[in-house]
Order: structure tokens, then sequence, then C-alpha cells
């Protein structure tokens, strides 16, 4: 079978020791967003990026804990959640607000942010095994961009 372009290492992700990123990691559902800092942290790590990182009470607070990292001297944040559905509509208004928010945040400061939040819509078993990959796409995302020569 051909390797597929997204099977291979970025070239790019590997010019990253001048970069500072803040990881921005809510505390709800801890048991997924613990097991997605890990895998962003480890990420990080092996390409020898300097990173904070800021934890948060639950999802909604990530906008503007990011605004803020931005605002100082972070050159991108990766920001981690779980949202997992309930028997309410709850989780689908906190994703949408949130993604829209980094959305514009992003925008508006010209620095990346990368949206490694779990849900709407998902289960906590779903969450569950998606968690690390959303974290290691992330991360290598926010990587991926500023790496850039734009």
């Amino acid at each position: 079978m051909p390797e597929k372009e997204s099977d291979k290492e970025n070239p790019m992700l590997e010019n990253c020791d001048n970069m500072k990123i803040a990881i921005i990691v809510s505390k709800f559902n801890e048991e997924l967003t613990s097991q997605m800092e890990s895998t962003s942290e480890s990420i990080l790590k092996s390409k020898s990026v300097n990173y904070s990182i800021i934890r948060v009470p639950g999802a909604y607070e990530i906008p503007l804990a990011a605004q803020r990292a931005l605002r100082g001297n972070y050159d991108g944040v990766i920001a981690l959640g779980a949202i997992v559905t309930g028997e309410t509509a709850h989780d689908e208004v906190i994703a949408h607000s949130i993604a829209k928010a980094l959305l514009d945040i992003s925008l508006k400061i010209d620095r990346p942010i990368a949206f490694g939040v779990l849900g709407p819509k998902i289960t906590w078993a779903q969450a569950k095994k998606r968690a690390k990959e959303y974290a290691k796409r992330s991360t290598e995302t926010l990587l991926d961009l500023l790496s850039q020569p734009i």
C-alpha cells in the first residue's frame, strides 16, 4: 500500500527550537484531558520546543486563557479539552462557542491556535478512544503552522 502524505514526517516540524507555545488544558474531564496533555507535551519535548502548561477549569475558559497567552509572549496555543455529550444540548453550545471564540482570537491577534477539543456529540467511550489522536494532530498542526515561512 502506498504511503499517504499524512503518514510522512513533516520536515518543517524539525525547526521549532525558538518557539514558545502554551498548552491550555481544561481540567474538566481530567481523565481525558490529562492524556491529551501528556501527548502534546511528549511531542513538544521531542522537538525541543519551549512550552508552558496553563490549566483552566473547563473548556469554556480556554478562549480567555488563549487570548491572554497570545497577547503575552507565546507564539501559539494548543487548546485541549473534552466536551462529552449529556442529556441536553449544553455540549453543542459550549463547543460551538469556544470554537468560534478561538478562531476569532487567532485571526485578531494573528497567531495560531490549534483546536484539540473533543466534542460536541461525543460519548465518553468515543472521547476516550480519540483523545490522544486529537492532541497529536492539534500539536503537529500548530508546529506546522508556526514553521511556515509566512
